[in-house]
Protein backbone atom coordinates (compact mmCIF):
# COMPACT_ATOMS: atom_id res chain seq x y z
CA UNK A 1 0.00 0.00 0.00
CA UNK A 2 2.59 2.33 0.85
CA UNK A 3 4.48 1.80 -2.24
CA UNK A 4 1.07 2.45 -4.14
CA UNK A 5 0.79 5.42 -2.60
CA UNK A 6 4.22 7.00 -2.95
CA UNK A 7 4.10 5.94 -6.67
CA UNK A 8 0.91 7.81 -7.32
CA UNK A 9 2.51 11.12 -5.69
CA UNK A 10 5.35 10.80 -8.24
CA UNK A 11 3.23 10.73 -10.67
CA UNK A 12 0.96 13.38 -9.42
CA UNK A 13 4.39 15.63 -9.07
CA UNK A 14 5.78 14.81 -12.58
CA UNK A 15 2.45 16.00 -14.14
CA UNK A 16 2.28 19.18 -12.27
CA UNK A 17 6.07 19.85 -13.42
CA UNK A 18 5.28 19.05 -17.25
CA UNK A 19 2.03 21.30 -17.24
CA UNK A 20 4.11 24.28 -15.44
CA UNK A 21 6.59 23.95 -18.20
CA UNK A 22 5.69 26.08 -20.57
CA UNK A 23 4.35 29.75 -20.26
CA UNK A 24 2.02 31.44 -22.35
CA UNK A 25 1.21 35.16 -21.98
CA UNK A 26 -1.66 36.53 -24.31
CA UNK A 27 -1.73 40.28 -24.96
CA UNK A 28 -4.33 41.80 -25.21
CA UNK A 29 -6.42 39.58 -22.33
CA UNK A 30 -9.84 41.33 -23.77
CA UNK A 31 -11.55 43.70 -25.97
CA UNK A 32 -14.75 45.14 -26.77
CA UNK A 33 -16.14 45.06 -30.56
CA UNK A 34 -19.12 47.04 -32.38
CA UNK A 35 -19.39 44.07 -35.10
CA UNK A 36 -17.24 41.27 -36.39
CA UNK A 37 -17.57 39.29 -39.39
CA UNK A 38 -17.25 35.89 -40.31
CA UNK A 39 -14.12 36.87 -42.55
CA UNK A 40 -12.21 37.85 -39.49
CA UNK A 41 -11.95 34.61 -39.22
CA UNK A 42 -10.70 32.89 -42.33
CA UNK A 43 -8.43 29.76 -41.92
CA UNK A 44 -7.96 29.80 -45.41
CA UNK A 45 -6.34 32.89 -45.63
CA UNK A 46 -4.74 33.69 -42.67
CA UNK A 47 -2.83 36.85 -43.64
CA UNK A 48 -6.16 38.69 -44.48
CA UNK A 49 -7.20 38.24 -40.53
CA UNK A 50 -7.00 41.44 -38.26
CA UNK A 51 -4.41 40.40 -35.46
CA UNK A 52 -6.57 39.54 -32.65
CA UNK A 53 -4.06 38.69 -30.28
CA UNK A 54 -0.07 37.91 -29.57
CA UNK A 55 0.79 34.89 -27.56
CA UNK A 56 4.59 35.38 -25.73
CA UNK A 57 5.59 31.15 -25.00
CA UNK A 58 8.86 30.89 -22.70
CA UNK A 59 10.14 27.53 -21.73
CA UNK A 60 10.93 27.62 -17.74
CA UNK A 61 11.97 23.97 -17.50
CA UNK A 62 15.06 21.85 -17.40
CA UNK A 63 14.55 20.30 -20.76
CA UNK A 64 14.44 21.71 -24.61
CA UNK A 65 10.65 20.92 -25.70
CA UNK A 66 11.12 19.59 -29.31
CA UNK A 67 7.38 18.45 -30.24
CA UNK A 68 4.66 19.85 -29.39
CA UNK A 69 0.90 20.99 -30.61
CA UNK A 70 -0.78 24.01 -30.19
CA UNK A 71 -4.39 23.34 -28.83
CA UNK A 72 -7.29 25.68 -29.66
CA UNK A 73 -10.84 26.13 -28.88
CA UNK A 74 -13.61 28.66 -29.48
CA UNK A 75 -16.34 29.59 -27.78
CA UNK A 76 -19.69 31.74 -27.52
CA UNK A 77 -21.39 32.19 -24.35
CA UNK A 78 -22.54 28.98 -23.34
CA UNK A 79 -21.69 27.31 -26.54
CA UNK A 80 -18.94 25.72 -27.69
CA UNK A 81 -17.89 26.70 -31.61
CA UNK A 82 -15.01 24.48 -31.65
CA UNK A 83 -13.11 22.27 -29.60
CA UNK A 84 -10.45 20.48 -31.31
CA UNK A 85 -8.10 22.52 -33.68
CA UNK A 86 -4.66 21.66 -33.45
CA UNK A 87 -1.26 23.03 -35.43
CA UNK A 88 2.19 22.17 -35.31
CA UNK A 89 5.05 24.69 -36.26
CA UNK A 90 6.39 23.77 -39.36
CA UNK A 91 10.16 22.18 -39.71
CA UNK A 92 12.69 24.77 -39.87
CA UNK A 93 10.54 27.06 -38.18
CA UNK A 94 11.98 29.28 -36.11
CA UNK A 95 8.96 27.66 -33.34
CA UNK A 96 9.94 24.37 -34.10
CA UNK A 97 11.56 23.76 -30.73
CA UNK A 98 10.97 25.53 -27.13
CA UNK A 99 14.76 25.70 -25.58
CA UNK A 100 15.33 26.30 -21.91
CA UNK A 101 14.45 29.59 -20.94
CA UNK A 102 13.71 30.99 -24.37
CA UNK A 103 10.82 32.95 -25.55
CA UNK A 104 9.25 33.86 -28.52
CA UNK A 105 6.17 35.36 -30.49
CA UNK A 106 3.64 34.31 -33.00
CA UNK A 107 0.07 36.26 -33.53
CA UNK A 108 -3.51 34.63 -34.11
CA UNK A 109 -2.84 34.80 -37.58
CA UNK A 110 -0.05 31.83 -37.30
CA UNK A 111 -2.53 29.84 -35.54
CA UNK A 112 -5.83 29.96 -36.90
CA UNK A 113 -5.01 28.03 -39.95
CA UNK A 114 -7.25 25.19 -41.81
CA UNK A 115 -3.58 24.27 -44.07
CA UNK A 116 -0.88 25.89 -42.92
CA UNK A 117 0.77 29.50 -42.30
CA UNK A 118 4.00 31.04 -42.49
CA UNK A 119 5.49 29.15 -39.75
CA UNK A 120 2.08 26.69 -38.39
CA UNK A 121 0.46 23.59 -40.01
CA UNK A 122 -2.60 22.56 -39.13
CA UNK A 123 -3.21 18.81 -37.91
CA UNK A 124 -6.97 19.40 -37.14
CA UNK A 125 -7.04 23.26 -37.88
CA UNK A 126 -9.85 25.72 -37.56
CA UNK A 127 -12.63 25.44 -40.54
CA UNK A 128 -14.80 28.46 -40.81
CA UNK A 129 -17.68 26.29 -41.82
CA UNK A 130 -17.15 24.02 -39.30
CA UNK A 131 -17.88 26.81 -36.61
CA UNK A 132 -21.04 27.77 -37.92
CA UNK A 133 -21.92 24.09 -38.11
CA UNK A 134 -21.35 23.62 -34.89
CA UNK A 135 -24.05 25.35 -33.16
CA UNK A 136 -27.68 25.93 -35.03
CA UNK A 137 -28.47 28.82 -33.32
CA UNK A 138 -25.49 30.79 -33.67
CA UNK A 139 -25.34 29.71 -37.51
CA UNK A 140 -28.91 30.52 -37.97
CA UNK A 141 -27.91 34.67 -36.40
CA UNK A 142 -24.89 34.73 -37.90
CA UNK A 143 -27.13 34.11 -41.36
CA UNK A 144 -29.53 36.85 -40.28
CA UNK A 145 -27.37 39.64 -39.68
CA UNK A 146 -24.30 39.13 -41.73
CA UNK A 147 -22.08 39.32 -38.41
CA UNK A 148 -21.54 37.23 -34.80
CA UNK A 149 -24.09 38.40 -32.99
CA UNK A 150 -23.74 40.04 -29.67
CA UNK A 151 -22.25 37.96 -26.25
CA UNK A 152 -19.17 36.76 -25.34
CA UNK A 153 -16.97 34.88 -27.26
CA UNK A 154 -13.63 33.11 -25.86
CA UNK A 155 -10.11 31.72 -27.92
CA UNK A 156 -8.73 29.36 -25.51
CA UNK A 157 -4.78 28.60 -26.26
CA UNK A 158 -2.81 26.13 -24.33
CA UNK A 159 0.59 23.78 -25.19
CA UNK A 160 0.56 20.17 -25.33
CA UNK A 161 3.14 17.31 -26.02
CA UNK A 162 2.63 14.83 -28.77
CA UNK A 163 1.26 12.57 -26.24
CA UNK A 164 -1.28 14.59 -25.44
CA UNK A 165 -0.45 16.14 -22.20
CA UNK A 166 -0.57 19.57 -21.44
CA UNK A 167 3.12 21.38 -21.17
CA UNK A 168 1.07 24.86 -20.25
CA UNK A 169 -1.82 26.56 -18.29
CA UNK A 170 -4.51 27.48 -20.83
CA UNK A 171 -3.90 31.09 -21.90
CA UNK A 172 -7.31 32.86 -23.15
CA UNK A 173 -8.35 36.41 -25.41
CA UNK A 174 -12.19 36.96 -24.86
CA UNK A 175 -13.89 39.61 -26.48
CA UNK A 176 -17.29 40.96 -26.19
CA UNK A 177 -20.05 42.08 -29.45
CA UNK A 178 -21.89 44.89 -28.86
CA UNK A 179 -23.97 46.15 -32.12
CA UNK A 180 -24.11 49.60 -31.76
CA UNK A 181 -27.19 51.31 -31.63
CA UNK A 182 -28.10 55.01 -33.26
CA UNK A 183 -27.11 57.93 -31.03
CA UNK A 184 -30.29 59.68 -29.95
CA UNK A 185 -29.88 63.80 -28.13
CA UNK A 186 -32.21 64.04 -25.46
CA UNK A 187 -31.71 67.36 -24.29
CA UNK A 188 -30.95 70.42 -24.88
CA UNK A 189 -32.68 71.52 -28.07
CA UNK A 190 -34.46 70.82 -30.81
CA UNK A 191 -33.35 68.37 -34.07
CA UNK A 192 -32.45 70.62 -36.56
CA UNK A 193 -35.49 71.66 -39.14
CA UNK A 194 -37.94 71.84 -35.93
CA UNK A 195 -37.32 74.86 -34.54
CA UNK A 196 -34.67 76.37 -31.92
CA UNK A 197 -35.54 75.96 -28.14
CA UNK A 198 -34.48 78.54 -25.74
CA UNK A 199 -32.61 77.45 -22.92
CA UNK A 200 -32.00 80.11 -19.59
CA UNK A 201 -28.64 78.32 -18.68
CA UNK A 202 -25.67 78.89 -20.23
CA UNK A 203 -23.35 76.00 -18.61
CA UNK A 204 -26.35 73.31 -19.41
CA UNK A 205 -26.13 69.39 -19.24
CA UNK A 206 -25.87 67.86 -22.41
CA UNK A 207 -27.61 64.44 -22.32
CA UNK A 208 -28.66 61.47 -25.31
CA UNK A 209 -28.63 57.58 -25.93
CA UNK A 210 -26.78 54.41 -27.15
CA UNK A 211 -25.03 51.38 -25.98
CA UNK A 212 -21.58 53.18 -27.00
CA UNK A 213 -19.09 53.68 -24.64
CA UNK A 214 -16.89 56.47 -25.49
CA UNK A 215 -18.06 59.97 -27.30
CA UNK A 216 -16.82 62.97 -28.53
CA UNK A 217 -19.75 65.39 -28.18
CA UNK A 218 -19.51 68.68 -30.72
CA UNK A 219 -20.93 72.31 -30.47
CA UNK A 220 -21.29 74.87 -33.58
CA UNK A 221 -21.93 78.51 -33.01
CA UNK A 222 -24.34 79.64 -35.65
CA UNK A 223 -25.27 82.95 -36.74
CA UNK A 224 -28.83 81.94 -37.89
CA UNK A 225 -31.26 78.67 -37.71
CA UNK A 226 -30.39 75.85 -40.50
CA UNK A 227 -32.39 73.04 -40.76
CA UNK A 228 -30.04 70.67 -42.78
CA UNK A 229 -27.35 69.26 -40.34
CA UNK A 230 -24.60 68.17 -43.19
CA UNK A 231 -24.82 72.03 -44.24
CA UNK A 232 -24.43 73.18 -40.53
CA UNK A 233 -20.91 70.65 -40.51
CA UNK A 234 -19.97 71.74 -43.63
CA UNK A 235 -20.09 74.92 -43.46
CA UNK A 236 -19.40 75.72 -39.73
CA UNK A 237 -16.06 74.98 -37.79
CA UNK A 238 -16.45 73.35 -34.42
CA UNK A 239 -16.52 76.04 -31.89
CA UNK A 240 -15.80 73.57 -28.69
CA UNK A 241 -15.37 69.63 -29.15
CA UNK A 242 -14.52 67.60 -26.33
CA UNK A 243 -14.23 63.42 -25.08
CA UNK A 244 -16.74 61.90 -23.08
CA UNK A 245 -15.88 58.23 -21.58
CA UNK A 246 -18.11 55.72 -20.35
CA UNK A 247 -20.96 58.27 -20.34
CA UNK A 248 -24.10 59.58 -21.90
CA UNK A 249 -24.15 62.73 -19.38
CA UNK A 250 -22.13 65.74 -19.99
CA UNK A 251 -22.31 68.92 -18.24
CA UNK A 252 -20.41 72.20 -20.37
CA UNK A 253 -17.40 73.05 -18.69
CA UNK A 254 -16.29 76.24 -16.83
CA UNK A 255 -13.30 76.35 -18.85
CA UNK A 256 -14.87 75.72 -22.00
CA UNK A 257 -15.73 78.54 -24.72
CA UNK A 258 -18.70 80.72 -23.13
CA UNK A 259 -22.23 79.90 -24.72
CA UNK A 260 -23.70 83.89 -25.11
CA UNK A 261 -26.90 85.10 -24.78
CA UNK A 262 -28.95 84.76 -27.70
CA UNK A 263 -26.78 83.15 -29.75
CA UNK A 264 -27.91 79.83 -31.68
CA UNK A 265 -25.61 76.87 -31.02
CA UNK A 266 -25.71 73.31 -32.48
CA UNK A 267 -24.36 70.23 -30.62
CA UNK A 268 -23.87 66.88 -31.82
CA UNK A 269 -22.27 63.58 -30.21
CA UNK A 270 -20.10 60.87 -32.12
CA UNK A 271 -18.59 57.42 -31.49
CA UNK A 272 -15.93 55.15 -33.41
CA UNK A 273 -17.20 51.87 -34.52
CA UNK A 274 -14.45 49.42 -33.34
CA UNK A 275 -14.17 46.00 -35.22
CA UNK A 276 -11.03 44.05 -35.29
CA UNK A 277 -10.04 45.74 -38.61
CA UNK A 278 -9.30 48.91 -37.54
CA UNK A 279 -8.61 50.05 -40.77
CA UNK A 280 -12.22 49.63 -41.28
CA UNK A 281 -13.04 52.02 -38.19
CA UNK A 282 -16.68 53.87 -38.76
CA UNK A 283 -18.06 56.96 -37.11
CA UNK A 284 -21.42 56.67 -35.59
CA UNK A 285 -23.52 60.04 -35.66
CA UNK A 286 -26.25 61.73 -34.43
CA UNK A 287 -27.69 64.53 -35.30
CA UNK A 288 -27.61 67.84 -34.79
CA UNK A 289 -29.40 69.77 -32.16
CA UNK A 290 -30.25 73.02 -31.92
CA UNK A 291 -31.02 75.44 -29.14
CA UNK A 292 -30.64 79.23 -27.91
CA UNK A 293 -29.38 80.55 -25.00
CA UNK A 294 -31.67 83.16 -23.50
CA UNK A 295 -31.00 84.43 -20.24
CA UNK A 296 -33.93 86.59 -19.92
CA UNK A 297 -36.01 82.91 -19.92
CA UNK A 298 -36.33 79.71 -21.53
CA UNK A 299 -37.75 76.24 -21.39
CA UNK A 300 -35.93 74.53 -17.89
CA UNK A 301 -33.85 71.48 -18.88
CA UNK A 302 -35.94 69.30 -16.74
CA UNK A 303 -38.98 70.47 -18.70
CA UNK A 304 -36.88 70.02 -22.29
CA UNK A 305 -35.81 66.48 -20.98
CA UNK A 306 -39.38 65.68 -20.81
CA UNK A 307 -40.37 66.99 -24.42
CA UNK A 308 -37.53 65.25 -25.81
CA UNK A 309 -38.84 61.61 -24.04
CA UNK A 310 -41.88 62.53 -25.16
CA UNK A 311 -41.02 63.16 -28.75
CA UNK A 312 -39.13 59.84 -28.58
CA UNK A 313 -42.54 57.31 -27.91
CA UNK A 314 -45.68 56.49 -29.79
CA UNK A 315 -48.32 57.01 -26.85
CA UNK A 316 -51.56 58.58 -27.24
CA UNK A 317 -51.94 61.87 -25.53
CA UNK A 318 -48.70 62.56 -25.86
CA UNK A 319 -49.26 66.11 -28.12
CA UNK A 320 -51.50 67.58 -25.23
CA UNK A 321 -48.66 66.99 -23.16
CA UNK A 322 -46.16 68.79 -24.87
CA UNK A 323 -48.54 71.68 -26.21
CA UNK A 324 -48.98 72.21 -21.98
CA UNK A 325 -44.95 72.29 -21.78
CA UNK A 326 -44.72 74.39 -24.54
CA UNK A 327 -47.22 77.06 -22.96
CA UNK A 328 -45.50 77.77 -20.19
CA UNK A 329 -46.55 74.65 -17.62
CA UNK A 330 -43.27 73.46 -16.14
CA UNK A 331 -42.09 69.51 -14.82
CA UNK A 332 -42.58 69.29 -11.11
CA UNK A 333 -42.74 65.38 -9.96
CA UNK A 334 -42.37 62.06 -12.09
CA UNK A 335 -43.51 59.37 -10.67
CA UNK A 336 -42.85 55.62 -12.37
CA UNK A 337 -44.72 52.52 -10.87
CA UNK A 338 -46.09 54.53 -8.50
CA UNK A 339 -42.99 55.52 -7.07
CA UNK A 340 -41.25 59.49 -7.24
CA UNK A 341 -38.03 59.42 -8.87
CA UNK A 342 -35.57 62.65 -10.07
CA UNK A 343 -35.74 63.28 -13.57
CA UNK A 344 -32.61 61.48 -14.36
CA UNK A 345 -35.03 58.05 -15.12
CA UNK A 346 -36.02 59.42 -17.84
CA UNK A 347 -33.12 58.59 -20.09
CA UNK A 348 -32.84 55.13 -17.83
CA UNK A 349 -35.93 54.44 -19.02
CA UNK A 350 -35.51 55.79 -22.91
CA UNK A 351 -32.52 53.14 -23.11
CA UNK A 352 -34.60 50.05 -21.65
CA UNK A 353 -37.59 51.45 -24.41
CA UNK A 354 -34.93 51.49 -27.19
CA UNK A 355 -33.56 48.48 -26.12
CA UNK A 356 -37.11 46.46 -25.76
CA UNK A 357 -36.36 46.03 -22.25
CA UNK A 358 -39.72 48.34 -21.73
CA UNK A 359 -42.96 49.11 -23.36
CA UNK A 360 -44.63 52.67 -21.76
CA UNK A 361 -48.13 51.76 -22.38
CA UNK A 362 -49.72 55.12 -21.11
CA UNK A 363 -48.67 58.21 -19.34
CA UNK A 364 -51.29 60.92 -17.56
CA UNK A 365 -49.89 64.34 -16.42
CA UNK A 366 -52.34 65.19 -12.84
Amino acid sequence: MRITLLFLVFLLLTSALDANSVVIEINPQAMVYNYFYPSYIDPGNPESQPLLFWLTVTNTGEEDILDYEVWISFRWGEYELISNARVKPKPGSPYETILTGQSFQFTSRDIIVSDESGYFYAIEGLDLEDILDYNDEFKDRVLALGYFPDGYYVFTVQIYNVEGYPLSDPATFAFTIIAPTSITLISPGNPAGMGVSSIPDPYPYFIWFSNMIDYRIRLYELDREISDPEEIELQYEVYFEDDVYNSVVYSYPLAAPPLENNRIYGWQVLADVVTPMMTEEEELKSTINLFRISLEGGINQNDQLLMNFLQQLNVAGIEEILLLLQNGYSLDKIYWQGEEHAIDILNDLLNQISSGQRTVTNITVE
